[in-house]
């Protein structure tokens, strides 16, 4: 078995832009008046995330963790449906951005799917 890929937002779990200006980390783009818009919103009418589909595409069976302030139960549906591995869609309050418990959630999912003893790409 692989070891599972990791799919980062940036905006919320890293740049946590709905927190209070005051609670901002100092030089992330909500406090020096940039902004970080990199891919384009493309709405589905099912109410699945526009990026859920391209996540499970590029995956294509290996597991995966997806760190995002913005998917849901619909997503989750999606990947159970649609991915042949384990995914786990770990989301992050985008007032607070990632903390240890995010990262202690990420690790046990790493360890839990990857096989002992074996190199970094599973061989």
């Amino acid at each position: 078995m692989s070891r599972p890929l990791l799919f980062l937002d940036v905006d919320g779990p890293l740049n946590p832009y709905a927190a209070k200006p005051h609670k901002r980390p100092v030089g992330s783009p909500w406090t020096t008046g940039v902004t970080t818009h990199t891919a384009p919103l493309q709405d589905r009418p099912d109410g699945v995330h526009w990026k859920t589909a391209h996540l499970v595409e590029y995956a294509h069976g290996r597991p995966f963790a997806w760190v995002d302030d913005e998917q849901g139960d619909r997503d989750r549906a999606y990947v159970a449906a649609h991915h042949r591995a384990p995914g786990l869609l770990h989301h992050v309050n985008p007032r607070i951005g990632l903390r240890d418990d995010d990262f202690r959630a990420l690790a046990d999912f790493a360890r839990s799917r990857t096989v002992p003893g074996r190199g970094a790409r599973g061989e």
